[in-house]
């Protein structure tokens, strides 16, 4: 579905979404006297805003917020246009670099378009409207997402196997096998997994006083699964396999993002609990992308 914003006597039709580095086609239409002429020209705008640590006069840290807008494409309309009504399609660049639209408790990427346009010798007119704009395919996956890392905890050896890609997309299934390897007899509490989106925050613009040697960090479980509970683990020690499924959620906050202020991370992260012993855990760097619905 194509939303429509207008004000005044112009009306600007916009696709609901569109990918990173693709061509992004919207239409204007506005009423003039018959031959009049159109100035006026069309905009993609990308606004960015984030949350840092900022110094304060005390020499302690509060939290500010950042944010700056810049105009990603920009195209003038064509002056004239056949039939009585102005009535054309705009074809605008999507920068392939830019960061797509993310929503998270420390970041947030919006994307608009914005039409100004005169008829004649009439007053100037305006229409904005939103646009989501998702990730390139080919891109974020294209990256490595890391190597995995495990946290022994004292009690269990813990990873993840089995996965058949770490790039993920709404609506995937996750599938593998968690391998626990307990060190010590006794009985396992609960074991799940958890697939947690992390943000960094590395500080804020030029000229802030921020503190990038301590940047802010969020983390959102975004879906979980328990794999079992109440354990019980005999003097062999032997070795607990249970197979897993996690189904990522059709509305990502956010995907795979890297700028010089913050990145957006995912990671598929493995708990095992056990009564009076810090968790044991291991994590598996993914990459997410988003997508057109």
């Amino acid at each position: 579905m194509e939303p429509a914003g207008s004000t005044g006597s112009v009306a600007l039709i916009v696709p609901a979404a569109v990918e990173a580095g693709s061509l992004l086609v919207i239409r204007v239409r506005a009423a003039r006297p018959e031959g009049a002429e159109v100035h006026g020209e069309v905009a993609l705008l990308c606004t960015v805003a984030y949350r840092y640590r900022e110094l304060s006069d005390g020499g302690g840290t509060h939290l500010a917020t950042a944010r700056h807008a810049e105009v990603a494409a920009l195209r003038s309309l064509p002056a004239r246009a056949r039939g009585a009504d102005y009535d054309v399609e705009v074809p605008l660049l999507v920068p392939y670099s830019g960061p797509p639209n993310a929503e998270t408790s420390l970041v947030s990427v919006d994307w608009a378009v914005r039409v100004r346009l005169a008829v004649g010798d009439g007053p100037p007119a305006q229409a904005v409207e939103k646009v989501r704009v998702v990730s390139a395919s080919g891109g974020v996956g294209s990256r490595s997402p890391g190597p995995a890392r495990r946290a022994e905890a004292g009690h269990a050896l813990v990873t993840i196997e089995g996965l058949a890609a770490r790039h993920i997309q709404p609506g995937m299934c996750l599938a593998g096998t968690l391998d626990v390897r307990p060190l010590l007899p006794g009985r396992i509490r609960s074991v799940r997994l958890d697939l947690v989106l992390r943000e960094h925050v590395l500080g804020g613009p030029a000229g802030a006083l921020d503190a990038r040697g301590s940047p802010k960090v969020g983390e959102t479980v975004v879906a979980d699964v328990e794999l079992a509970r109440g354990l019980a683990v005999g003097e062999d020690l032997s070795a607990i396999v249970l197979p897993f499924q996690v189904l990522v959620p059709l509305n990502l906050p956010a995907p795979s993002i890297s700028t010089a202020e913050f990145k957006l991370e995912w990671l598929l992260r493995a708990v095992v609990s056990r009564a009076l012993h810090r968790d044991a855990t291991a994590e598996l760097n993914l990459t997410a992308g988003t997508v057109v619905a």
